[in-house]
C-alpha cells in the first residue's frame, strides 16, 4: 500500500508529464495506471494547484500556447481572405471591363419620328396607357406536333406576335383618343423574359442557349418600346429583373435574386440599346417588388413565382399575399399600393385590384400535358387620376387569329 509521500510524488510525476504535453493515456503507461484514474487525478491537482507559484506558470504556459494558436489562426484567415479579396477585384475589374465591351458592342436603335401629336383638349381626361409585358421566354421550342395544335412557339413567332401587339394597341388606343388625351405610356415589365436553364428539358430542346436567349430578347424589349415611343410623348419603362426563368441558381433565391438572374442582363440590353429614344426613360428594379405610381394611383408589382397556389389555382394565395402586403404597408403612407400586378401563371386576370397578365408564348407543353388552354396574350388598360384603372383588355395574338 503507497504511503503519502509515495502518492505526492507519483502525482508530481503526472503533473510533470502533464506539463510536457503527454495525453492521459502515454502518463497513464508511464506511471502504470489506468488512463481514467490519470485523468481523475490531473483534474484534482489542476482544481486544488497547491504550488501557487507552479500554477502561475503553467497558466502562462497555456496562455502564449493559446495565444500563438489564435495568432496562426488569424494570419491563416487573414491570407485566405487577402487572395479572396485579390481574386475578387480581379473578377470585378474584369467584369467593368466586360461590361463595358458588352455596352460598346450593343447598337443604339435610332428613335422613329413622333406620329402623334398631343392635343391636350380640355374637355378630355388625361390619362395613361398601361401595358404589361412578360412571360415571353424567349429560347423555348413550342411545336405543334408536341401539344396537338395547342401551342406553337420560337423567337420568330415572338417577334410576329409583338409587332401584332404594336399595331392592336396604336389601333385601340386611336380610337380611345376620341374621349381622352393619352400621352403617356407605362410598360411594367414583370419578366421572364427568357425561357432560361432550370429545367432539363428546356436545357436540352432550347431554340438556343442563354446567351443568345438574353440578347434577343434585350432586342425584342427594346424594338417593341420603341415602336410604341413613336404614338406617345412620353414612355415609362419600369422592368423587373427577378424572377423565376431567368435564374442561375437551382431555386430560386431571395437575397441577390437580380444579381443571380439574367433577367438583369435583358433589362441592361434593352435600357442601352434605347439611349438615342429620347422620350423614353427606362427603370430597372432589381428588388422582388417594385412601387410605380401612374394618374396618382400606385400598382405594386412583382413577377408572382413566390405566390403560393393550390391545385393550380393562385387566388387564395393571391388574397393572402394582397392582405398581408396591405397589412403591413397601412402605417407607411409611403409604401401604400392600390392595384397589384403580377405575371408567372400565364393567365390574364382583372379581379378588384388585382391584374394578371398572360404569356406570350401561349401554351407550353406542360400546359398541354395539364389541358390547359393557355393563349398567347398580354393585357393593357388605362389609368384615370380620379377613378384608377378601366378600359382592361387582353390582346390574343394568336398567330393563326385575329390579334383582337
Amino acid at each position: 500500500m503507497q504511503n503519502n509521500k509515495d502518492i505526492e510524488t507519483r502525482n508530481n510525476q503526472i503533473l510533470k508529464y502533464w506539463k510536457q504535453g503527454k495525453t492521459s493515456t502515454e502518463i497513464a503507461e508511464l506511471v502504470d495506471l489506468h488512463p481514467g484514474r490519470v485523468r481523475s487525478i490531473l483534474s484534482k491537482l489542476r482544481a486544488t494547484k497547491p504550488d501557487v507559484s507552479q500554477v502561475t506558470n503553467e497558466s502562462e504556459d497555456i496562455k502564449d500556447i493559446l495565444e500563438q494558436g489564435k495568432d496562426r489562426v488569424y494570419k491563416q484567415e487573414v491570407n485566405k481572405l487577402t487572395k479572396k479579396l485579390s481574386k475578387l477585384s480581379d473578377e470585378v475589374s474584369k467584369k467593368s471591363l466586360f461590361d463595358d465591351e458588352i455596352k460598346d458592342a450593343i447598337s443604339r436603335l435610332e428613335p422613329i419620328n413622333l406620329q402623334y401629336k398631343s392635343s391636350s383638349s380640355k374637355n378630355k381626361p388625361s390619362v395613361s396607357l398601361v401595358l404589361t409585358l412578360s412571360d415571353w421566354h424567349v429560347g423555348a421550342n413550342i411545336t405543334g406536333e408536341e401539344t396537338q395544335g395547342f401551342g406553337n412557339y420560337n423567337y420568330e413567332i415572338a417577334a410576329k406576335r409583338l409587332s401584332n401587339l404594336v399595331t392592336a394597341i396604336v389601333n385601340w388606343v386611336t380610337d380611345l383618343r376620341q374621349s381622352s388625351n393619352i400621352d403617356e405610356c407605362v410598360i411594367l415589365g414583370l419578366a421572364d423574359y427568357i425561357d432560361g436553364l432550370i429545367h432539363d428539358e428546356i436545357r436540352i430542346y432550347s431554340e438556343f442557349g442563354p446567351s443568345e436567349q438574353v440578347a434577343k430578347a434585350g432586342y425584342l424589349l427594346a424594338e417593341f418600346v420603341r415602336q410604341i415611343s413613336s404614338h406617345f410623348k412620353t414612355v415609362r419603362v419600369h422592368s423587373l429583373s427577378t424572377d423565376n426563368h431567368s435564374r442561375l441558381t437551382k431555386k430560386p433565391m431571395m437575397q441577390g435574386r437580380a444579381d443571380w438572374s439574367l433577367g438583369y442582363l435583358v433589362n441592361e440590353f434593352a435600357k442601352i440599346a434605347l439611349e438615342k429614344v429620347k422620350n423614353v426613360k427606362f427603370e430597372i428594379i432589381n428588388a422582388i417588388k417594385g412601387l410605380v405610381e401612374v394618374q396618382n394611383h400606385r400598382f405594386l408589382i412583382e413577377h408572382g413565382n413566390d405566390i403560393k397556389s393550390q391545385l393550380g389555382i393562385p387566388y387564395y394565395g393571391i388574397q393572402r399575399v394582397q392582405g398581408r402586403e396591405a397589412m403591413r404597408r397601412m402605417n407607411n403612407p409611403e409604401q401604400t399600393f392600390d392595384y397589384h400586378v403580377i405575371a408567372h401563371f400565364h393567365t390574364p386576370a382583372f379581379i378588384g385590384n388585382f391584374i394578371m397578365n398572360g404569356a406570350l408564348c401561349g401554351a407550353t407543353v406542360f400546359d398541354h400535358s395539364l389541358a390547359l388552354n393557355t393563349r398567347p396574350c398580354q393585357v393593357a388598360f388605362l389609368v384615370h387620376p380620379k377613378w384608377g384603372v378601366y378600359n382592361f383588355i387582353p390582346f390574343w395574338l394568336d398567330v393563326s387569329r385575329k390579334c383582337v
